[in-house]
């Protein structure tokens, strides 16, 4: 959902949002975090934000309209840290560039860097706790250490569908709802998930309502940044 909704305000499209469609069935919670190479300088993530106060700090990231970018322009707007985001087009491209050394740090769901282990260090998620605090060094909560007031800042994936739709056969979407919840009850689903790289503790079942707010709040999000996020505005220097 974040992405999307990012770009829905970056593009302005014709479509309405949640007048033409919207979101149900949240499926997990995917924290955004900062995190470096295991043989990088910065240790915490007060480290990180003590460099961006002396110069521009190089961050990866998978796009620039994500969650994740959103949470590091926060960050220095509550800081004085000035961050330059190099979006390299995908998750693995930005865990690449951040790995060799190409930038100084990196910024992405938490699911990405838990997969390199002790590759990475994992310096702190854009919540107000860490659900994987075991899988990431104990890595804190950002608006823990800084007393910020940065909203949370996860990827979440879910089901969308044409509102015209869902008031036209309020049945069909009644029964697509339902079924959709039970699935998180299923010790099958449960297996099948925890087959994949992510944990089962990621896994988050959310309403209509759960997915509206969290895209409402993204908009407001979008809307703060847009000029960054759309590269029509240079970060401070």
């Amino acid at each position: 959902m974040g992405p999307e909704i990012i770009m829905y305000v970056l593009q302005n499209p014709k479509y309405k949002f949640p007048q033409d469609y919207f979101y149900f069935c949240r499926l997990d919670v995917d924290d955004s975090a900062v995190y470096v190479r295991a043989d990088s300088p910065f240790k915490r993530i007060e480290d990180v934000v003590a460099e961006g106060k002396k110069r521009v700090v190089s961050v990866a990231t998978s796009r620039l309209p994500h969650p994740a970018s959103i949470g590091m322009l926060a960050l220095g707007d509550a800081t004085g840290a000035k961050y330059n985001l190099v979006p390299y087009g995908g998750g693995n491209p930005t865990m690449v560039a951040t790995l060799n050394g190409e930038v100084d740090c990196g910024v992405l769901p938490v699911a990405e860097p838990i997969k390199m282990g002790d590759k990475v260090r994992v310096l702190g998620v854009f919540n107000a706790s860490n659900a994987l605090a075991d899988r990431t060094g104990n890595a804190p909560s950002i608006n823990q250490v800084f007393g910020t007031k940065i909203p949370d800042l996860y990827s979440s994936r879910a089901w969308a569908i044409h509102t015209e739709a869902a008031d036209k056969h309020p049945d069909r979407f009644a029964k697509l709802n339902d079924t959709a919840k039970l699935v998180f009850a299923d010790p099958s689903f449960k297996d099948v998930y925890s087959k994949t790289a992510g944990d089962w503790r990621q896994a988050a079942y959310g309403d209509r309502a759960v997915c509206t707010a969290y895209a409402e709040g993204m908009m407001e999000l979008a809307r703060r940044y847009e000029k960054l996020l759309s590269a029509k505005q240079k970060p401070r220097s």
